[in-house]
């Protein structure tokens, strides 16, 4: 298991026999080892327009730590290129704002050099997208209702729909409504008889999803 690797010359001699004459044949045979590279730490979330950043090591099939250019992809696509020092590697690269908002696969891949074959590892990284929300309210009047609108956006503009927004008067919880089409929504606040007249706080709060980063 720990022959060397690289071009190994074989001579196979027959001595002779009877009415037979002694021969030799030379040959060349390549020796391969494998190599192991693992990515040991990552960002397992990164908020689209931030850095990604990872580590690992990469070692023979000896567990000797090797010096080695790491390509590290992103979906399959090259972002960066790193090399590792006595086994060790790190690299960071940054996320277009527009990245999707949805799991994407992180890898590091080491081509076949001096004999040794190449290897890579991957991992799953879950990217969210920061979002913004825009109110509307002109007031009202006591013992009515009143219009409450406005949308939610993720950082490069779209629309979210779909999502739960919870609404709030003065600081106390009063309600909530879905987002619709292009992220739109609206509610009707009843302003009760006994509300003081003035200035008031609507507030409306969007406490996050999967992909998605809470804002109010």
């Amino acid at each position: 298991s720990d022959h060397p690797v690289g071009v190994i010359p074989i001579e196979l001699s027959f001595g002779g026999f009877g009415y037979y004459l002694p021969s030799t044949y030379f040959a060349n045979y390549t020796i391969w080892g494998h190599t192991n590279i693992t990515i040991i730490n990552f960002s397992e979330v990164v908020i689209a327009g931030e850095n990604v950043t990872l580590s690992g090591f990469i070692e023979n099939d000896l567990q000797v730590p090797l010096d080695r250019e790491v390509t590290i992809l992103w979906d399959g696509i090259t972002r960066t290129t790193v090399t590792s020092i006595n086994g060790d590697f790190s690299g960071t690269f940054v996320l277009p704002q527009n990245t999707l908002a949805d799991n994407h696969t992180l890898s590091v891949v080491v081509d076949d050099q001096n004999f040794l074959r190449g290897s890579s590892d991957s991992a799953e990284i879950l990217v969210m997208r920061e979002t913004e929300l825009t109110v509307q309210w002109l007031g009202g009047f006591r013992n009515s209702s009143s219009l409450v609108s406005g949308y939610i956006r993720d950082v490069v503009g779209i629309g979210l729909a779909g999502h739960q927004l919870d609404i709030y008067f003065d600081g106390e919880y009063i309600g909530n409504t879905t987002s619709g089409e292009s992220g739109m929504f609206s509610y009707d606040i009843f302003i009760d008889k006994n509300t003081e007249l003035g200035e008031h706080v609507v507030e409306i709060r969007f406490e996050g999803s999967y992909f998605y980063i809470s804002s109010n």
